[in-house]
């Protein structure tokens, strides 16, 4: 579903922010975020939160080398690259720049919102839609953003 123009504030920076996560990439959700900044000739900042490996974490101590999270870090950006790659492809006139945050999602995006014209998350259109909820970074997000907010359904 494309984005459907609006006019943005004049105060903002004319960015639109993406929640995205390369494990479960959503092409509605990333086709409404690159649509909107291309309408707007805005620039498009893709945020992906993320946490070590489940694996890395014992349940006794956190203890991570500064090599590991460097190589999982580099891992992250070349997912993030890859799968962003299509989109800047079929919209080559807009401009992405991308985060990698240690945080928690909710929490990473709404540090984002701070100087956004548009938040974009997704929702599953599946089985919470039906009863009306959502998910609980989307939930945080439509509290708590210091910009307007698009939730897109998606099936995935």
């Amino acid at each position: 579903v494309p984005y459907r123009p609006g006019t943005f504030a004049e105060h903002g920076t004319g960015q639109v922010v993406l929640g995205f996560d390369t494990h479960r990439p959503v092409g509605e959700v990333a086709e409404f975020a690159f649509s909107a900044a291309d309408v707007h000739t805005a620039a498009l900042h893709v945020v992906q939160a993320w946490a070590f490996p489940a694996e890395s974490v014992s349940s006794r101590s956190l203890v991570v080398t500064e090599e590991d999270r460097a190589d999982w870090e580099d891992q992250e950006v070349l997912r993030l690259s890859d799968v962003l790659r299509p989109w800047q492809e079929k919209y080559p006139g807009v401009t992405v720049g991308s985060d990698l945050m240690l945080l928690h999602p909710a929490e990473a995006l709404l540090n984002a919102s701070g100087g956004a014209e548009l938040l974009v998350v997704g929702r599953r259109a599946e089985p919470r839609a039906a009863e009306g909820r959502l998910g609980p970074v989307a939930h945080a997000v439509l509290h708590h953003a210091r910009c307007p907010v698009a939730v897109v359904p998606h099936g995935g």
